[in-house]
């Protein structure tokens, strides 16, 4: 009989988590897949920096996973993938030190802070995406040549394979994290 009563209460808990989900919209599998993780140290640095958060998550995704401890073969490291020049100019602007890139508060904040200034550089956000991945000297001379001509990103030219899948990839998440997630804000 206990059995029995216990197995209801966690049915009828099941059936009200499921109408909380369902009144609420919540997309469990969806919410897996872009997560909200490092959320305080996100939101203070996009906030400092002037960033959408969801830009920072969509790169932290495309760039690591969430993995702190990523490493490419080109030696960028930590959450949101900082390359070892960048990483020390950076430490000189933001406070971090060398021995931190994989540190998350630090991580973030040091990328937050890089999509910052190529927003500033580059006054549009795609452009500033496609420098994250390719560097902004490769920018610069794709500008020259006429190869990131207009506001449509699909019709450049960007001659990086990586870069330009890279591109898209960042546009797909960050649309999927406002889906998500911005009625909450």
């Amino acid at each position: 009989m206990k059995k029995n009563k216990s197995n209801i209460y966690i049915l009828m808990a099941l059936i009200i988590i499921l109408a909380f989900l369902a009144e609420n919209k919540l997309n469990f599998t969806e919410r897996l897949k872009y997560p909200l993780r490092y959320e305080t140290i996100v939101y203070e640095n996009a906030e400092l920096y002037n960033v959408d958060p969801y830009l920072i998550y969509a790169v932290m995704k495309a760039e690591s996973g969430f993995f702190p401890y990523a490493k490419s073969r080109k030696n960028a490291k930590g959450l949101m993938q900082i390359a070892p020049i960048t990483w020390e100019w950076a430490c000189n602007e933001t406070g971090a030190n060398i021995s931190s890139i994989y540190s998350p508060f630090y991580n973030i904040k040091v990328g937050a802070w890089y999509l910052s200034a190529l927003l500033k550089e580059f006054e549009n956000e795609n452009l500033a995406i496609v420098a994250y991945n390719a560097g902004s000297g490769n920018v610069q001379n794709w500008i020259s040549q006429g190869r990131l001509d207009g506001e449509d990103f699909t019709k450049w030219d960007i001659p990086f394979p990586e870069t330009k899948s890279y591109i898209y990839k960042v546009n797909e998440f960050k649309s999927s994290y406002i889906k998500l997630y911005e009625e909450l804000d």
